[in-house]
Formats: structure tokens, C-alpha cells, sequence
């Protein structure tokens, strides 16, 4: 095959322009067609103080500060609601805990993950109940579902949101990720 006729320049150019085409076509998808739009989406639900959307080693991770809610669970529910339903995407929630709502949750910890695994809810509830009666706090509620059990702690302007995924429920596919984390 006689290569000469073929133009070097022109080549390399096309396939630049092609490449800057396709990346600034999936760019704008991704930021006008599928980002702004959940950004906006999220910005307007009352739980939600703010949302930053960005993309870390082949996920999109939807960071999400929530204000005081009443529950926890509600309000994951609502937000997971606008998310895409697929598992690409990572669920931070942002909460405003200090190091006494912390110590409170290291030493409940073990009966959530406990009843995570076991199923002990009853007794979960019990054990939160006898410790969390003599903390000062202005509320606490925990709360379950199929998925996950939900604690939430409340101290003055501090509050502590932490989600606990059910033993069982890893088995299943769940759509997406739910962290929680430090404000």
C-alpha cells in the first residue's frame, strides 16, 4: 500500500478534531444534559443546604450537606429519588458533628453494626435507649428500613447523621453508594 499519497498533517489534524469533538460532546452531556440538571434538582429540596457533583476514579460522587432534618431516612429517600438509578454514583452526606455527637456514635456504634448484621433490633433500640437517655442531647432517632437502619444525633447546632448498611441487603444490588461524613 503506498502511504505518500496520505497526508500526515491532515491525518493527525482530523483525528484531533475528532477527539476534541467527542470529548467536548460528552462534556457538555455531562454538565448540561445529566449534571446541572440533578444539581438543580437537588439545590431545590428543602433538606439540602448544598450539593457539589464531581467524578473520582470512575464514579460520580454526589456530595450533599443537609441541614437539621426530623428523619433521616425521608430525606435520603427524597434525594435518592433524583439520583440516577444506576450504581455509578457515590452518596456523600455532609453533617455538622462535633467530637462529643462522635464519641456518642463510637460508643453506640457496635449495637447498630450488630443489629445490621444480626437483626437484633429490639434489643438495638433498647441498648440506644439506656445509653442515649443520659447524653445531652436535644434529640436522637433511629430509624429502619429494608436497606439500611439510620441514626441521627442532635446537640445544640451540632448534629451527626450516620447510615448503617443491613447485613442482608448486601447480597442484593443496591443502587448506588451512601457514605456519611465529616462537615
Amino acid at each position: 500500500m503506498d502511504f505518500s499519497k496520505y497526508n500526515p498533517a491532515k491525518i493527525v489534524l482530523t483525528f484531533i478534531l475528532t477527539l476534541g469533538l467527542l470529548s467536548g460532546g460528552r462534556f457538555a452531556y455531562q454538565e448540561f444534559g445529566v449534571m446541572g440538571p440533578l444539581k438543580k434538582s437537588l439545590a431545590s429540596t428543602p433538606v439540602v443546604k448544598e450539593a457539589v457533583i464531581f467524578s473520582e476514579k470512575n464514579q460520580t460522587v454526589v456530595q450533599i450537606e443537609l441541614g437539621k432534618v426530623s428523619s433521616l431516612q425521608a430525606s435520603i429517600r427524597e434525594i435518592t429519588k433524583l439520583l440516577p438509578m444506576d450504581d455509578g454514583y457515590v452518596l456523600d452526606i455532609e453533617d455538622r458533628r462535633n467530637e462529643y455527637l462522635t464519641r456518642l456514635w463510637q460508643e453506640n456504634r457496635f449495637a447498630l453494626e450488630e443489629a445490621a448484621v444480626r437483626g437484633n433490633l429490639t434489643e438495638m433500640q433498647a441498648l440506644l435507649n439506656e445509653n442515649l437517655a443520659q447524653a445531652q442531647l436535644d434529640s436522637w432517632l433511629v430509624e429502619v428500613d429494608e436497606q439500611n437502619l439510620y441514626l441521627q444525633l442532635q446537640a445544640g447546632d451540632h448534629y451527626l447523621y450516620e447510615i448503617v448498611t443491613r447485613h442482608h441487603y448486601l447480597n442484593k444490588q443496591p443502587i448506588g453508594k451512601v457514605e456519611t461524613g465529616r462537615m
